[in-house]
């Protein structure tokens, strides 16, 4: 169950990181889920940057700053993410 992915996330894991963010997120747990997706970021999961991103931006779970989410969605784009391109187009 979700312990045992919890647990996973604590050790470190991609995917479970992945999950526990994704499962934070839609329960609205924002700081939580941006804990994970920091987690990520540092791992290199452009996915986890381009979270961190909305976050900065819509300030959920984090004091919201537009700097650095422009900065956080440069990194993601440059990683590949698409949406974060999309993004920073827009912004």
């Amino acid at each position: 169950g979700i312990g045992f992915i919890k647990r996973s996330a604590e050790l470190k894991n991609k995917e479970a990181l992945f999950y526990m963010m994704e499962h934070e997120h839609n329960a609205g747990n924002f700081k939580e889920a941006y804990g994970y997706a920091k987690e990520l970021h540092l791992q290199g999961f452009h996915e986890g940057t381009k979270r961190m991103a909305d976050y900065y931006l819509e300030g959920k779970g984090v004091r919201r700053d537009k700097r650095t989410a422009k900065d956080l969605y440069r990194d993601a784009a440059t990683a590949g993410n698409k949406e974060a391109l999309e993004k920073l187009r827009s912004l």
